[in-house]
């Protein structure tokens, strides 16, 4: 008989029930120099003596190993990095801190190979408490040997996924009437009504059909509102060689699967905040889902990537065509996002696991936090003492706005900033006639995402430890205050807000990582920043940098004028639309387009060679 060892039953469990089940350790009793398992006098094993034994011996081991981290260990990582900044892996000092060398987009490859290549997790918070790789080798170490804590829920923790009909009790917008009882139940009668009324278009009912209801954030309600069917759309296509529309159809459906953010439909309820409820997977929400198209020649996909028609935005929060090349080995897969489901950090983990489907059927998915966490947490926290430091943060940083009205820009000459067809929207009729008294010819189609190069930029960061969104960010300010001759630029900044809201550290910790919630963190940030013009370029850049740091992850009031005027998005995911960028082994981006309600000012940036100091 062959022997079964710890690798075959290690590989066993991930090749059967996938890399999610993988055990932390397999310890057998002489591991422990145990000859049988303690048992008391009736023939029970003593499991408080036995647990105390076996710590005992993941104590020794960890002590040991990070005392002495493997060489092998580090020669990976190390290995990695020099890979990603273009060096060789002797110019990449162990005890050096790494994350002098690495931009953001760089750190996030890091994880993203670490994960694909070698199965191991690091997020971009740990990179900023461990940013040497040592440091970084000695914690995937002791991870291994305990198992990472942050990657379970504590006891207390707990969460509903792929439940049919929700009651009032389970769903994640408990935002409602206060008092309870018949107003709650009140409440969820509402709710009930509302969508399925909302569902009806779509063959589908809330007693068969809906999975989960969803909050969305104060800060989203616009986003999944809009003024349009189009408003805060946004839209990537991708270019697969060698697979039909029935295979990507197949792949799609099953990242659908874990990622119920994306099977949402929205629900305006009256009196109350418009809600998020998610499809339960089956056949006939893939079909509302999804469409598959036939195509003649390679140019109707851009026909299909800038199309705006209203009918095309009911509802879904996501919708993908699946396009198919007459006499080609090519196909197309068009997705189509609203801003309140997704961010770019979200966005950037879903492609690649797209891309290892299609490449890999058979790929274990990775399962993320549920966003229905973060939904939950962000409701029962925003009016809380516990948000109460945040909100007088952003109170003591925009005192006075008021009275910046005229540093505002571009100046506004109509209601709204609509790109593209603004049919359906506010004031479509105030605007188109200011339109045609100022000879403005509308722009019919939605803007371009252009890529600018700036390899200088790097030199700032690895010799003044400048970041590159400081940088952009202090450009915006200088321009805008060319452009209006007033001592302050006021606009809005999107940050990937990837931190449990509201909450301290010491809770925070014991939850999963941020970086891995499974859907839109992404938090407003007004800049009223003042140009001093005695002020140095070097002591400017520092104090937008200070100012930087010193921005909450969690947002606080807004003004709203403001905030439509101009807006800065450092936007990570862009950087894959470059091809020379070889992440994706399968996906070609093809373009991207964006239709959102007010005036983006250089929107995304993008460094394509910033990893080479």
């Amino acid at each position: 008989m062959k022997e079964v060892t710890k690798a075959h039953m290690t590989k066993a469990i991930v090749e059967n029930l996938s890399q999610t089940y993988a055990l932390h350790s397999i310890i057998t009793l002489d591991d422990l120099n145990l000859k049988a398992f303690p048992m008391t006098a009736t023939g029970k094993i003593r499991k408080v003596e036995l647990k105390d034994i076996v710590n005992k011996y993941f104590a020794t081991i960890s002590e040991a190993k990070k005392t002495n981290p493997s060489g092998k260990s580090i020669a990976q990582l190390r290995g990695i990095w020099a890979e990603l900044m273009n060096a060789t892996p002797d110019d990449i000092p162990v005890e050096d801190d790494v994350t002098n060398l690495a931009d953001s987009i760089t750190r996030l490859r890091f994880c993203k190979i670490l994960w694909t290549r070698l199965g191991q997790r690091l997020y971009l918070p740990d990179l900023e408490k461990n940013n040497t790789i040592e440091q970084q080798t000695k914690l995937l170490i002791e991870r291994s040997c305990h198992g990472d804590s942050s990657a379970f829920f504590p006891e207390n923790v707990t969460f509903i996924e792929g439940q049919s009909n929700p009651t009032a009790s389970n769903q994640s917008c408990r935002k409602g009437p206060h008092s309870q009882g018949g107003n709650m139940r009140q409440h969820h009668h509402t709710l009930t009504e509302t969508t399925d009324a909302a569902l009806q278009k779509f063959g589908l009912t809330w007693e068969n059909d809906i999975e989960d209801v969803l909050a969305i954030k104060d800060t989203f309600q616009e986003f999944a509102k809009g003024q349009r069917p189009q408003s805060y759309r946004h839209r990537i296509a991708f270019e697969i060689k060698d697979r039909n529309s029935s295979q990507i159809r197949a792949v799609l459906e099953k990242s659908l699967l874990t990622r119920p953010v994306l099977r949402t439909v929205l629900v305006e309820v009256s009196g109350a905040a418009a809600v998020h409820a998610v499809l339960l997977s089956s056949q006939a929400v893939y079909d509302i889902l999804t469409s598959q198209k036939s195509l003649s020649h390679e140019s109707e996909i851009q026909e299909y990537l800038v199309d705006d028609s209203e009918q095309n935005f009911e509802g879904r929060m996501f919708q993908a065509i699946i396009t198919d090349v007459e006499g080609k080995d090519t196909s197309a897969l068009i997705l189509t996002l609203n801003h309140s489901v997704f961010d770019a950090l979200f966005a950037y983990g879903w492609y690649n696991d797209l891309d290892m489907f299609i490449q890999n059927p058979k790929a274990a998915t990775t399962l993320g936090t549920p966003f229905r966490l973060f939904a939950d947490m962000y409701q029962q926290y925003q009016d809380s003492l516990l948000a109460l430091p945040d909100v007088n943060f952003h109170v003591r940083r925009l005192r006075g706005i008021p009275r910046f009205t005229e540093a505002l820009w571009p100046p506004k000459r109509a209601p709204g900033w609509m790109v593209g067809n603004d049919r359906n929207a506010k004031d479509f009729i105030t605007r188109n006639t200011k339109k045609r008294k100022l000879n403005i010819n509308s722009q019919s189609r939605p803007r371009l995402a252009r890529m600018q190069d700036f390899p200088d930029i790097e030199r700032l960061r690895t010799q003044h430890f400048i970041q590159a969104p400081v940088i952009v960010k202090t450009a915006i300010s200088i321009f805008n205050v060319i452009q209006t001759g007033k001592p302050h630029a006021v606009f809005k900044n999107f940050d990937a807000g990837r931190n449990w809201p509201f909450l301290p550290e010491w809770i925070a910790d014991r939850l999963p990582p941020a970086m891995s919630i499974d859907g839109p963190t992404l938090t407003w940030n007004m800049n009223m920043i003042q140009i001093k013009p005695k002020e140095t370029c070097g002591e400017l850049l520092r104090r937008m940098g200070e100012d930087e740091k010193a921005l909450s992850e969690d947002e606080g009031p807004i003004a709203k004028e403001a905030a439509t005027r101009q807006v800065f998005n450092w936007d990570l995911s862009l950087k894959y639309l470059d091809s020379s960028v070889g992440d994706y082994s399968i996906l070609k981006p093809l373009g991207r387009m964006d239709w959102p309600d007010w005036l983006e000012i250089l929107i995304f940036t993008i460094f394509k060679n910033v990893t080479n100091p």
